[in-house]
Protein backbone atom coordinates (compact mmCIF):
# COMPACT_ATOMS: atom_id res chain seq x y z
CA UNK A 1 0.00 0.00 0.00
CA UNK A 2 2.90 2.63 0.81
CA UNK A 3 4.69 1.84 -2.65
CA UNK A 4 0.95 2.52 -4.29
CA UNK A 5 0.99 5.84 -2.57
CA UNK A 6 4.41 6.73 -3.34
CA UNK A 7 3.97 5.95 -6.84
CA UNK A 8 0.74 8.10 -6.97
CA UNK A 9 2.90 10.78 -5.17
CA UNK A 10 5.48 11.00 -7.31
CA UNK A 11 2.94 10.99 -10.47
CA UNK A 12 1.40 13.94 -9.04
CA UNK A 13 4.47 15.85 -8.51
CA UNK A 14 5.36 14.92 -12.41
CA UNK A 15 1.93 16.12 -13.87
CA UNK A 16 2.15 19.52 -11.78
CA UNK A 17 5.87 20.33 -12.46
CA UNK A 18 4.64 20.67 -16.40
CA UNK A 19 1.73 22.62 -15.38
CA UNK A 20 2.49 26.71 -15.53
CA UNK A 21 1.64 28.16 -12.61
CA UNK A 22 -0.56 31.65 -12.50
CA UNK A 23 3.08 33.58 -11.27
CA UNK A 24 4.60 31.97 -14.46
CA UNK A 25 2.29 33.74 -16.94
CA UNK A 26 2.43 36.77 -14.94
CA UNK A 27 6.11 36.69 -15.19
CA UNK A 28 6.08 35.90 -18.71
CA UNK A 29 3.52 39.25 -19.45
CA UNK A 30 5.34 41.32 -17.64
CA UNK A 31 8.56 40.89 -19.77
CA UNK A 32 6.89 40.59 -22.77
CA UNK A 33 5.46 44.39 -21.47
CA UNK A 34 8.98 45.17 -20.93
CA UNK A 35 10.62 43.89 -24.25
CA UNK A 36 7.37 45.23 -26.34
CA UNK A 37 7.77 48.67 -25.17
CA UNK A 38 11.35 48.92 -25.93
CA UNK A 39 10.97 47.81 -29.17
CA UNK A 40 13.13 44.72 -28.15
CA UNK A 41 12.25 42.21 -31.09
CA UNK A 42 15.24 40.04 -30.08
CA UNK A 43 14.74 39.33 -26.75
CA UNK A 44 10.59 39.08 -27.44
CA UNK A 45 12.25 36.02 -29.65
CA UNK A 46 14.46 34.66 -27.11
CA UNK A 47 10.92 34.41 -24.67
CA UNK A 48 8.90 32.26 -28.17
CA UNK A 49 8.95 28.40 -27.99
CA UNK A 50 11.52 26.69 -30.73
CA UNK A 51 9.51 24.64 -32.36
CA UNK A 52 11.21 22.11 -34.43
CA UNK A 53 14.75 23.26 -33.87
CA UNK A 54 14.29 26.19 -36.22
CA UNK A 55 16.47 29.26 -35.87
CA UNK A 56 14.95 31.85 -33.00
CA UNK A 57 11.60 33.37 -34.36
CA UNK A 58 8.86 35.25 -32.73
CA UNK A 59 5.12 34.47 -33.15
CA UNK A 60 5.22 38.59 -33.47
CA UNK A 61 7.21 39.65 -36.33
CA UNK A 62 8.98 43.22 -36.58
CA UNK A 63 6.04 44.76 -38.57
CA UNK A 64 3.56 43.34 -36.53
CA UNK A 65 5.11 44.81 -33.68
CA UNK A 66 5.41 48.39 -35.44
CA UNK A 67 2.11 48.17 -36.58
CA UNK A 68 0.90 47.10 -32.61
CA UNK A 69 2.80 50.24 -31.60
CA UNK A 70 1.25 52.84 -34.13
CA UNK A 71 -2.43 51.37 -33.49
CA UNK A 72 -2.41 50.67 -29.56
CA UNK A 73 1.03 52.58 -28.43
CA UNK A 74 2.57 51.25 -25.27
CA UNK A 75 1.37 48.57 -23.13
CA UNK A 76 1.17 50.58 -20.08
CA UNK A 77 -0.51 47.40 -17.78
CA UNK A 78 -2.35 44.56 -17.66
CA UNK A 79 -4.19 42.23 -15.46
CA UNK A 80 -5.09 38.29 -15.09
CA UNK A 81 -8.70 37.24 -16.27
CA UNK A 82 -9.48 34.45 -13.69
CA UNK A 83 -11.18 31.26 -15.78
CA UNK A 84 -12.19 28.29 -14.03
CA UNK A 85 -10.50 26.59 -16.48
CA UNK A 86 -7.56 27.70 -18.95
CA UNK A 87 -8.96 27.08 -22.92
CA UNK A 88 -5.72 24.69 -24.80
CA UNK A 89 -3.92 26.14 -22.06
CA UNK A 90 -4.26 30.10 -22.83
CA UNK A 91 -4.28 32.10 -20.01
CA UNK A 92 -6.15 35.33 -20.72
CA UNK A 93 -4.93 39.02 -19.52
CA UNK A 94 -6.70 42.29 -19.72
CA UNK A 95 -4.08 44.82 -21.85
CA UNK A 96 -4.55 48.73 -21.20
CA UNK A 97 -2.61 50.07 -24.13
CA UNK A 98 -2.06 53.75 -24.37
CA UNK A 99 -4.87 54.61 -27.42
CA UNK A 100 -6.68 51.08 -26.58
CA UNK A 101 -7.25 47.90 -24.55
CA UNK A 102 -7.82 44.28 -25.46
CA UNK A 103 -7.61 41.20 -24.41
CA UNK A 104 -4.34 38.92 -24.46
CA UNK A 105 -4.06 35.16 -24.41
CA UNK A 106 -0.63 33.31 -23.68
CA UNK A 107 0.09 29.73 -23.58
CA UNK A 108 3.40 28.72 -22.27
CA UNK A 109 4.94 25.13 -22.72
CA UNK A 110 6.34 22.98 -20.20
CA UNK A 111 10.05 25.51 -20.54
CA UNK A 112 7.63 28.80 -19.66
CA UNK A 113 8.43 30.11 -23.18
CA UNK A 114 5.94 31.28 -25.39
CA UNK A 115 3.84 28.81 -27.60
CA UNK A 116 1.09 31.22 -28.77
CA UNK A 117 0.03 34.94 -28.11
CA UNK A 118 -2.70 36.91 -29.66
CA UNK A 119 -4.59 39.81 -28.90
CA UNK A 120 -8.56 40.31 -29.07
CA UNK A 121 -9.05 43.17 -31.02
CA UNK A 122 -12.78 42.15 -31.96
CA UNK A 123 -14.03 43.38 -28.60
CA UNK A 124 -15.80 40.13 -27.66
CA UNK A 125 -17.02 39.89 -24.16
CA UNK A 126 -13.58 37.95 -22.19
CA UNK A 127 -16.02 34.94 -21.30
CA UNK A 128 -16.50 34.52 -24.98
CA UNK A 129 -13.11 33.60 -25.35
CA UNK A 130 -13.20 30.76 -22.56
CA UNK A 131 -15.43 28.59 -24.94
Amino acid sequence: MKNIIAIVALLAVGFTSEAQSKADYEKTVAKFQKYYNSHQMDSICYMCANPNDQPKTSHITKEQLDHFMSEFGELNAYKYVPADEPHEGVMLFQTDFRKSSHVMGISLNKDKKIEKIFFNVDDKPVDSLHR
